[in-house]
């Protein structure tokens, strides 16, 4: 039997994208302090994040990914997006993100219960063994998240970024199902 999931709790939840986020992710995706991690380098069109939306309609299990939208219970405020990508039903794992935008919704404590529900959904439902992330070493606060949350270490990718400050690592986190 499927175990029934609600992905939110007393502070948050997450749902699907809408068409009305559009101009949220645009925003969030483009917005350069943003792009510290590495993986993107340019700006993405509004074209690009309609279609990834309209998308997002086909499951994980068709897409390999997912995004969620964390929204603030109450005055139902978008306060980021969170993803499960590089999903891997063979080797049972998934790689997780989670982007708190813009500054004035971080340190509210929206990470941490948006990867206490990441974490029940990819355990709990999709059944995973293993979630993980990539995070720059320079990134202090996404590494107290994680840790806290029980990922660990496992290994650094070394002079991974380069930045106008010179290059930096990046560390693999990995958490176990319980």
């Amino acid at each position: 039997m499927m175990p029934q999931i609600y992905l939110g709790n007393s502070c948050i939840f997450l749902r699907a994208p809408e068409p009305n986020d559009a101009q949220y992710i645009y925003d969030c995706e483009n917005y350069t302090e943003n792009w510290h991690s590495g993986k993107i380098s340019s700006p993405i069109s509004m074209a690009t994040i309609e279609q990834h939306i309209e998308n997002s309609a086909n499951d994980i299990f068709t897409t390999k990914q997912f995004r969620f939208i964390i929204v603030q219970k109450g005055n139902k405020k978008i306060v980021g997006i969170a993803d499960i990508y590089d999903y891997d039903p063979l080797h049972m794992r998934a790689a997780v993100g989670i982007i708190i935008f813009p500054e004035e919704n971080k340190k509210q404590g929206f990470a941490s219960q948006t990867l206490i529900l990441l974490k029940k959904y990819c355990f709990d439902f999709l059944r995973l063994h293993q979630i993980y992330c990539e995070i720059a070493d320079n990134n202090k606060a996404s590494i107290a998240l994680f840790t806290k949350a029980n990922f660990l270490k496992s290994g650094t990718k070394k002079n991974w970024i380069n930045t106008v400050n010179g290059f930096i690592d990046v560390s693999y986190y990995q958490c176990f199902e319980n």
